[in-house]
């Protein structure tokens, strides 16, 4: 099963990500660190806070194919991004053509009190601070959550698995929850796979 783990920055999702792979046995991979690896070896001296000014769609679309090809390479993978909730081009949103070929079997948003994320996002630069170095930073931080969970509510229709898990307190207890809802998404499959089976031709 190829699981996504999303969210805003600052949330937990490596953290999380890393643990979870780390007690299935499975594989975890950084959309983020994919895409600057990538653009490295076009830009050579590009940095992290220079990625996202350098991403014009064809560029996107170029990593997103190749990051698409490494993702279906896994049959057990944990794969970590944040969720692009604008735009034209959605970086892991289930309802994109190029990740719709790599076969998610279930969506992990993770949110996280917004005093929490800003916590957690202190030390960020000015440039990725972005909109949380404003006085409203807060009620953003909450509405681009609940605007997360819209996003994620379309992979409802295309059959994967989504969980909203709170990673506001100890990393162990998101931890937890999170394999909780593997679980229950492989089960799930495993059900839909003899229904399947069964209802077919005698």
């Amino acid at each position: 099963m190829r699981v996504l783990i999303t969210g805003l920055r600052g949330v937990g999702k490596s953290t999380i990500g890393k643990l979870v792979s780390e007690s299935l046995g499975w594989k975890w991979k950084s959309v983020g660190d994919f895409m600057l690896e990538y653009s490295k070896s076009v830009w050579p001296d590009i940095d992290r806070e220079q990625l996202q000014e350098k991403l014009t769609t064809p560029v996107q679309l170029a990593i997103c194919t190749e990051l698409a090809k490494l993702i279906a390479s896994f049959d057990n993978l944990i794969i970590e991004a944040q969720t692009v909730v604008s735009g034209d081009f959605g970086i892991m949103i289930p309802t994109d053509p190029v990740f719709g070929r790599t076969g998610l079997g279930c969506i992990i948003l993770l949110v996280a009190k917004p005093k929490v994320i800003i916590e957690r996002r202190a030390g960020d630069s000015k440039r990725r601070a972005g909109v949380f170095l404003s006085e409203k930073r807060e009620t953003l931080a909450l509405q681009q959550q609940l605007s997360m969970m819209f996003v994620i509510a379309s992979s409802v229709k295309l059959g994967i698995n989504s969980f909203v898990i709170d990673n506001s307190e100890e990393p162990s207890i998101s931890t937890a929850s999170v394999l909780n809802a593997i679980c229950i998404a492989r089960e799930e499959q495993e059900f839909v796979k003899k229904l399947l089976k069964n209802s077919g031709p005698t």
